[in-house]
């Protein structure tokens, strides 16, 4: 059973986490941690120094960050913590909106993404501050978008083992929405055959909605193929027959 709370809100992306290379872990920590920091709001030197020693553990040139700047990302949260406890008071007494509580658990949750992602494990730095930014955003798919569109940046960068990470998990994300592309494309395509029949439709029309119904699939099937070509290509350049 695994240890990171990451399982049960987007197991996809801890899965990618755990089979990443430690500095890409590190290039999806800052992310998620810049990410919710900007959606927060957070904009001080507190923040702004750790965000910069994500970045700089990110491109492979930094280290851990100093003790002066975890205690203040400390004391911080700690700050921000009791501006949430006072809101929620206020909003018992009427004085402020449930946004304004909203606002504030999501400042909390924010920084402390921000503090996770400094932790020395790369597994549990990805994990844990990913976790955190999608509790502070209340958007899984949000953040999970943010690390993937990171790690592909990262590997595509890199050399033919990173990209070929990158291209199988492009064609991993086509292979898991096909199906579901697939029913939408049956109910469109059987909703205007069945309308038709008693409200005739203009020809136009029902090429509209039939193509809008099979774009998702179609789209997705054609990178699936195109991820294929890549992959045999990239394999081509990675074997030793190529070095000769």
């Amino acid at each position: 059973m695994t240890k990171w709370r990451l399982a049960g809100a987007a197991p996809s992306l801890l899965a990618e986490i755990e089979s990443a290379d430690e500095r890409a872990r590190r290039v999806i920590a800052a992310a998620v941690a810049r990410g919710a920091a900007a959606r927060a709001g957070l904009d001080n030197p507190t923040v702004t120094r750790a965000l910069t020693v994500l970045d700089e553990r990110a491109e492979g040139a930094g280290g851990p960050a100093d003790a002066l700047t975890v205690e203040a990302l400390e004391s911080l949260i700690e700050r921000l913590d009791e501006e949430y406890v006072a809101t929620r008071d206020r909003l018992a007494a009427g004085e402020v909106r449930q946004a304004a509580l909203a606002q504030a658990q999501e400042r909390v949750r924010a920084a402390t993404a921000v503090l996770l992602a400094l932790r020395d494990d790369g597994v549990e730095a990805a994990a844990e501050s990913a976790f955190e930014a999608i509790e502070a955003a209340g958007n899984p798919r949000q953040v999970e978008t943010e690390a993937i569109n990171a790690l592909d940046a990262y590997e595509s960068a890199g050399g033919p083992e990173l990209i070929m990470r990158a291209v199988r998990r492009s064609q991993r994300l086509s292979l898991r929405s096909m199906p579901a592309y697939a029913v939408i494309a049956v109910v469109g395509i059987a909703g205007v055959l069945i309308l038709d029949r008693f409200l005739p439709l203009p020809i136009w029309l029902q090429a509209v909605v039939i193509a809008a119904a099979l774009f998702g699939l179609v789209s997705d099937a054609a990178n699936y193929v195109l991820c294929a070509i890549r992959i045999n290509a990239l394999q081509a350049e990675m074997s030793p027959e190529a070095d000769e």
